[in-house]
């Protein structure tokens, strides 16, 4: 079991499908710091120690001067939070709704007006979305950016940030365009009231760029960009990414050497090493895929193409062609793609099933 005291500088690693599920959540900032919090004292490459204990210090930390009944509803806020789970079988996707945390004990002096300390313990059916997530698109930063920040809006925005750099990070010419948002989805992102880019200016960016470049390593600018005379859309412009541009380089090199070390007999070792190569290339040529998106649909391509010999290039050129026809679609349709790696997994398997071979 987990104990160690809130340390600031501890490293997160938060996958991305957790990270959207967190963003639509109706947690307080404070119920959200605790399972950052939880990231933090956790080794992800060690599921067995899912468990982690809260000490009086931390739960201080997190909550202030709290009373045991007042924890206990944000604790039970904490188990009911659930995640959606995305099992595939042939052309056919199965959505189930799991707990992320399955198990808290509260602990309180006997007349239940001190709190001592409690544990969180990850549920078993969420392992995949906390532990080991090299498969996974993640994020890396430092608790020292979350902890001490008040508002839920720059939380929010903070991670944004940092999800669209780890989106570009092996493309960062892409990463100024990246950095621009509509006015209507950034107040839906960030789920606040406002419509206009007045009222999301004066009550939402201006205090987040106060609080974010004051308490992270962060710091930004952002600027309007108008249309017939009005605001549609917000430029971000960081100026400085503090800590995030050291975490963004041992992330590559630990998924790396990962890679490397995979363990396996000669054959599937040759493999497997064509594979994780490929995989990478594709990673960098459309890094809105995860790895295992990508895996599932690299290894229909193998089927589709037994007799390409030992490298990959065809097999790559294979798969920017099926993007390319998948995103033709998009356009004769006139329908957006919601999940084009679904999308192109269906197509690839009904090629499969109707004997196509390039």
């Amino acid at each position: 079991m987990q104990s160690k005291m809130i340390n600031e500088n501890n490293v997160i690693q938060k996958s991305t499908l957790l990270l959207d599920e967190l963003k639509s959540s109706k947690l307080t900032m404070q119920e959200l710091k605790c399972i950052e919090v939880y990231l933090s004292k956790i080794n992800s490459h060690r599921p067995e120690q899912h468990k982690v204990t809260f000490e009086k210090d931390d739960i201080v930390s997190i909550f202030g001067d709290i009373s045991v009944r007042h924890l206990r509803k944000c604790l039970q806020e904490i188990i009911n939070l659930k995640v959606s789970d995305i099992a595939e079988n042939g052309d056919r996707r199965k959505d189930t709704n799991i707990n992320l945390f399955d198990m808290t004990e509260l602990e309180y002096t006997a007349d239940g007006e001190q709190v001592c300390k409690f544990t969180l313990s990850c549920s078993d059916s969420a392992m995949r979305y906390v532990f080991n997530l090299e498969e996974l698109r993640y994020l890396r930063y430092k608790l020292r950016n979350i902890v001490y920040l008040k508002s839920k809006y720059s939380y929010q925005l903070f991670l944004w940030l940092v999800n669209q750099k780890c989106k570009y990070k092996n493309h960062p010419e892409f990463l100024d365009a990246a950095l621009g948002i509509e006015v209507h989805e950034l107040s839906e992102y960030l789920n606040t009231p406002y419509d206009e880019y007045k009222a999301i200016n004066r009550y939402v960016l201006k205090p987040c760029m106060k609080e974010i470049n004051e308490l992270t390593s962060l710091s930004f600018e952002y600027y309007p960009i108008k249309k017939k005379g009005a605001t549609f859309k917000i430029m971000f412009d960081v100026t400085d990414w503090g800590d995030l541009d050291n975490i963004s380089k041992e992330t590559e090199q630990t998924v790396t050497s990962l890679i490397q070390e995979q363990p396996s007999s000669d054959q599937s070792d040759q493999q497997e090493s064509i594979l994780n190569s490929d995989v990478q290339t594709i990673l960098d040529l459309y890094p809105q895929f995860s790895v295992k998106d990508i895996k599932a649909i690299y290894n229909r391509i193998l089927k589709l193409q037994p007799d390409k010999g030992q490298y990959g290039t065809a097999r790559i050129d294979y798969f920017k062609s099926v993007y390319d026809d998948a995103a033709r679609q998009e356009q004769k349709n006139g329908t957006k793609i919601n999940d084009y790696a679904a999308y192109i997994i269906k197509m690839l398997d009904k090629r499969l099933q109707a004997g196509e071979e390039l």
